[in-house]
C-alpha cells in the first residue's frame, strides 16, 4: 500500500512492513560492504540464487548517479534519472557475457551468473562516479573491485582476473581502433581531391 504522510514523505507497505525502508537499508548495508572490503565481500557472494537483489543494487546505484549528474547539471540531466538504472542494468548483461567470456579464456571457472553478479555489486560505485573528478577514481576502484571479484567468483589467481577484466579489452579496443582507423584512411585516401 501506497502512504503519503502529512510531510509528503512517501511509504509502501505490505503486509505492515515499511518496503521502501528494506530497500534502503539493505541497499546501504551491501554497499557499504562491497565498498570497505571487497575482498571479503566477493569471497562470501553467493554466486547462484538469481538475479533480483543484484539488479535491485545496481539499479539503485545507477539512479543515484542519475540524481547526482542531474543536479551537478542543474537539471539538464533529469532523463538520466530513468536512463541511467535501465541502461546500467542492460549494460551489466551485456557486459557480463563478454567478461563471462573472458574469464573462460584465462581459464575461469565460475558460470555467467556470477560474472553478472559480481558487476552488479562492482557498480556499487556508480554511486559516487558522478563527482566531478572523483568519477575516475570511483571507475578504477570499480575495476579493482571487478578483478579481485572475478578471482574470487572464478576461481583464478588475481594475474588472471586482471587480464580478463582488464587486459583483454584493452587489446581488443586497440584492435578495434586499429581496423577503423585503417578503414577510416582507406575511405579518406581514395576520394578525390577537391582542389
Amino acid at each position: 500500500m501506497l502512504i503519503i504522510n502529512d510531510d509528503g514523505i512517501i511509504t509502501i507497505t505490505a503486509n505492515g512492513r515499511n518496503i521502501m525502508s528494506e530497500i534502503i537499508d539493505n541497499f546501504k548495508t551491501t554497499w557499504l560492504k562491497v565498498m570497505k572490503t571487497p575482498t571479503e565481500f566477493f569471497g562470501q557472494m553467493p554466486t547462484t540464487g538469481g538475479y533480483d537483489d543484484p539488479i535491485k543494487f545496481a539499479a539503485i546505484s545507477y539512479l543515484i548517479a542519475g540524481i547526482g549528474l542531474t543536479i551537478i547539471t542543474l537539471g539538464a540531466g533529469f532523463p538520466l534519472i530513468v536512463m541511467m538504472p535501465i541502461m546500467g542494468v542492460i549494460g551489466l548483461f551485456i557486459g557480463g557475457l563478454f567478461l563471462y567470456i573472458f574469464f573462460k579464456i584465462v581459464g575461469g571457472k565460475g558460470t555467467y551468473e556470477g560474472t553478472f553478479r559480481l558487476l552488479a555489486y562492482a557498480s556499487a560505485t556508480m554511486a559516487l562516479g558522478w563527482i566531478p573528478l572523483f568519477g575516475i577514481l570511483a571507475n578504477i576502484y570499480m575495476v579493482y573491485m571487478e578483478v579481485i571479484g572475478g578471482a574470487k567468483v572464478h576461481k583464478i589467481s588475481t594475474l588472471s582476473s586482471l587480464i580478463a577484466v582488464f587486459v583483454i579489452p584493452v587489446i581488443i579496443a586497440i584492435v578495434i581502433a586499429i581496423v577503423l582507423g585503417a578503414a577510416i584512411a582507406g575511405i579518406v585516401a581514395t576520394m578525390p581531391r577537391m582542389y
